[in-house]
């Protein structure tokens, strides 16, 4: 006959009680700093987290308070809630603590997901490079600029804990500051991976703004809820790089341009066709093309039909994104020709995201080298061309080729791989791939300093100059 032991079932028994309680209050301490970090708050949550967990009165109090509190914060963001305020508190006064933590890490991840809060152990973080740029930042912040880019940040979870909160970044943007005048062009250059097309979809509030700030117009892009955002929407476009994919092959070319016109009520309804003529007749396309389907046209006419439609919305700034790179040479110089006509006749400002130099060189006003999600070198075109100064933007001019057969450019050619921007290097980001780095490179970023006429370069080989 099986003999019970009482003792250890006791003991068992007493042991998972006691396991879940310490869990349970280390769950409640990850909310307390959760919510603590939404608000704003510092200082230590252990206070708080023992009031919660032993003072009956203030664990209503707490959820109560910091119930409304998440829901105050989701309905400004747009994101959807599931508890509130009461439904804390009813459940925490039924000694449904466990319910009422289970509901508000599923707002919290919501949250999470949704990008509010993705970036929350970082979007403070003032790192090396931003306080390098500062003073770039505080110019650009007192000038005459239609957008203002400012210590712009942008991380991506790269994985995440039990409770869905991140605990690595992949930092594809990470400290850029540029602006842009209207009627006037920034170039942005650099290899496939350095956060170019995160850059500049992150301006275009396409992805949630991490850190820094977008100003366009003197409105803060990254601090909008989405129906604001949605009013500007017009004044912002983008020119996407592949206009193959970019187009819907449902949709005929006047429904394509007109679209976004009739929704944002740009003209009246019986305008509206006119309107779109109008705009086709300036992007060079014939009033047959309205009624064809885009798989009906070449590379270069679907990429007149992507500037029509983002034209068409009457917008003050446009983000070109590759916007040439998979057309023929011949029409890619249509195309660079219609943008430079389109921006004298509409005082349009640009920012050309390219990594054809050749083509920057021709359209754009003021440049910048980003690397590994940070800005190198910034500066007028003429400087950057003719005196490029970061190792870096000198090794990507010299594999510009050169037309005149008798002129041999010296090819410099970088070694090792792109480290990873989840873990980016100490010091100056591009030592590991640089022929003249020295010790302080490996340890120090490098201050983004001015070297005359705007020309800022981030480099420590010019700081003993």
């Amino acid at each position: 006959m099986i003999q019970i032991n009482k003792k250890k079932i006791g003991v068992s028994v007493l042991l998972t009680f006691v396991t879940l309680g310490i869990y349970g209050i280390y769950w409640k301490y990850l909310l307390v700093k959760n919510v603590r970090q939404l608000q704003n708050k510092e200082g230590s949550c252990v206070g708080e987290t023992l009031c919660l967990a032993l003072v009956p009165f203030y664990g209503l109090y707490w959820w109560y308070t910091r119930g409304e509190s998440l829901k105050q914060i989701s309905n400004k963001n747009e994101y959807n809630f599931t508890g509130s305020g009461v439904a804390y508190l009813v459940l925490s006064i039924f000694l449904l603590e466990i319910v009422a933590m289970a509901i508000m890490q599923k707002d919290f991840n919501e949250l999470v997901v949704g990008g509010y809060f993705e970036d929350a152990d970082v979007v403070n973080i003032e790192t090396p490079e931003e306080e390098a740029s500062s003073e770039l930042a505080r110019e650009i912040e007192q000038g005459d600029y239609l957008l203002k880019v400012l210590h712009l940040k942008k991380y991506f979870p790269l994985e995440t804990d039990f409770f869905g909160k991140p605990r690595s970044y992949v930092r594809a943007v990470d400290d850029v500051t540029f602006g842009v005048k209207a009627g006037c062009t920034v170039g942005i250059v650099g290899e496939s991976g350095c956060g170019k097309t995160t850059m500049g979809r992150t301006v275009l509030r396409l992805y949630s703004v991490t850190g820094g700030k977008v100003i366009f117009d003197g409105q803060d892009i990254g601090a909008m809820k989405n129906s604001e955002l949605r009013k500007i929407r017009p004044q912002i476009q983008m020119i996407f790089q592949d206009p193959y994919s970019s187009l819907s092959p449902r949709l005929r070319v006047g429904e394509i341009i007109g679209e976004a016109v009739a929704e944002h009520n740009i003209v009246p309804k019986e305008e509206l066709k006119d309107y779109v003529l109008d705009v086709m007749n300036k992007c060079g396309l014939q009033p047959q093309y309205y009624e064809r389907y885009p798989h009906e046209f070449s590379g270069g006419q679907r990429q007149r039909i992507c500037i029509a439609r983002a034209l068409a919305l009457r917008p003050k700034l446009v983000i070109c994104d590759e916007p040439v790179s998979a057309l023929d040479v011949s029409i890619q110089a249509q195309i660079i020709n219609l943008l430079k006509s389109l921006q004298k006749n509409d005082n349009l400002a640009y920012v050309f995201i390219s990594h054809d130099l050749s083509v920057v060189e021709h359209i754009s006003d003021e440049v910048g080298v980003m690397y590994l999600g940070s800005m190198v070198e910034y500066g007028n075109k003429k400087d950057i061309f003719k005196n490029p100064m970061h190792p870096y933007t000198r090794a990507l001019f010299s594999a510009v080729p050169v037309p005149d057969p008798d002129v041999k450019n010296e090819r410099i050619i970088l070694k090792g791989d792109i480290p990873s921007p989840a873990n980016p290097p100490s010091g100056c980001k591009f030592h590991t791939r640089c022929s003249e780095c020295m010790e302080i490179c490996k340890t120090v970023a490098p201050i983004f300093k001015d070297y005359g006429n705007g020309h800022r370069v981030a480099c420590h080989l010019y700081d003993q100059e």
